[in-house]
């Protein structure tokens, strides 16, 4: 944890410590608790580190529970209940923390009863994947080596996420057909190729078939091939959104973002209820320069969302940005947040543009790359030059010198990282 990655010191859980006194002295509560936890870690300065670990937590519970019961006043359930629940969490396993953070939200529950919701299904690899869904599993996903072996067994396992009209494209089309439909999930091109097209010609006409050959064609990277197998299996099935979806990406794949744009507006004429449609269709917009037009697609998509999806946010996020309304973009980007704490997708723009803010939002965004750092270790050393970034621009140029410093060691050999480095460390005086 903060910066422990990075440089060999000679006692770095004294430092973690002394650093974690000076940012609980500033009252930069969040911090001083990342820091703590870190010295708490190592025996030697652990009952040094607890009495400054439980101030820090009783500040920011008790900061949250405040906002609680500010948001139940004004009327605003959910959000007096995301703060409650972020004070529990804080709280972690001590005993009268938890007591007060317990007794709001059952007071909450007493005032207003919450309706239940189920909890939600794990995600299933689907063919149907683009640019609003999840990718098409690669070849070595450790998650493949872990399901059956049987194509006969894979294949129903892949339809079985299907949605309804893909499951009737798909599910009625022979051994061929399944055999290399599971060959295309686990990222075999060269074995799913002979046997798609041998079940192409089984089932002349299939939207199913010219769908796969379509996913085919862009995983391989021939785009007017795509085109062409995606068009025939929508002209086959005018209602196979995933062919749709695909065949929109296609288009934008190909710089042709106006058509893109008309294919979709007119796809969704008849679909109105296709939410990852508008989404497309809102990023399209948004590439041509119409950031009012996404954000009606979002609001369109945000209206068909199942539960749990939080796209809409992010590209309303992205809307306002280009409109110049940061304020209205990070709080987008700020629902997402509290939904998906570690979503870096949301995490990483709303760091940047608390940031620009400066001042005591450039504090909140050095916490909010903190967390990217834990988050992504692989890419800790980015973050944390994030971080050096946001106290230049709260004008706490030592501790941006000292953040550099340790990330220095770990920076990899190439010239962007070098000269970002370089550039903070001028910067910071």
């Amino acid at each position: 944890m903060a910066l422990g990655w990075f440089g060999k010191r000679k006692d770095p859980a004294r430092r973690a410590l002394e650093r974690a006194r000076r940012l609980e002295g500033q009252g930069r509560w969040a911090e001083a608790l990342s820091f703590y936890e870190e010295a708490a870690a190592d025996p030697q300065v652990a009952d040094e580190a607890s009495e400054g670990l439980r101030a820090c937590r009783e500040r920011l519970v008790g900061a949250n529970l405040d906002e609680a019961r500010g948001y139940r006043n004004a009327g605003d359930a959910e959000k007096a209940r995301e703060h409650a629940r972020l004070a529990l969490e804080l709280a972690a396993d001590d005993p009268d923390l938890r007591t007060r953070a317990e007794e709001v939200l059952r007071d909450m529950d007493a005032q207003e009863p919450e309706v239940p919701r189920p909890a939600p299904e794990a995600p299933r690899p689907t063919l149907g994947a683009s640019a609003c869904a999840c990718p098409v599993p690669q070849e070595g996903d450790p998650a493949l080596r872990e399901e059956p072996e049987a194509p006969g067994d894979m294949f129903e396992f892949y339809l079985e996420g299907m949605t309804e009209t893909e499951r009737a494209a798909l599910g009625a089309l022979g051994e061929a057909f399944r055999e290399g439909f599971v060959r295309l999930q686990q990222g075999d091109l060269e074995g799913a190729e002979p046997l798609l097209r041998e079940a192409d010609g089984q089932h002349p006409g299939a939207p199913g078939v010219a769908y796969a050959m379509g996913v085919l064609a862009v995983l391989k990277g021939s785009w007017a091939e795509a085109e062409e197998h995606l068009a025939r299996a929508l002209e086959a099935d005018p209602d196979l959104e995933p062919a749709a979806h695909r065949l929109a990406d296609v288009l934008r794949e190909q710089g042709r973002k106006q058509d893109a744009r008309d294919f979709l507006e007119g796809w969704l004429a008849e679909h109105p209820g296709d939410a990852a449609g508008w989404l497309l269709l809102g990023v399209c917009r948004l590439e041509l320069g119409d950031p009012e037009g996404t954000l009606e697609a979002a609001d369109r998509a945000e209206s068909q969302r199942e539960e749990g999806q939080v796209d809409h946010w992010l590209l309303r996020a992205r809307a306002y940005e280009a409109l110049g309304k940061p304020d209205k973009a990070m709080e987008e980007l700020q629902a997402v947040a509290v939904r998906q704490p570690d979503r870096l997708e949301a995490l990483v723009p709303l760091g940047r543009l608390l940031v620009a803010k400066g001042g005591a939002c450039a504090e909140r965004g050095a916490e909010v790359f903190r967390h990217c750092a834990r988050i992504d270790p692989e890419r800790a050393w980015w973050h944390l030059l994030r971080v050096a970034e946001a106290y230049i621009a709260r004008g706490w140029g030592p501790e941006a010198l000292e953040v550099l410093e340790q990330v220095r060691p770990g920076l990899p050999d190439e010239k962007e990282a070098l000269d970002d480095w370089e550039r903070l460390r001028a910067a910071a005086g």
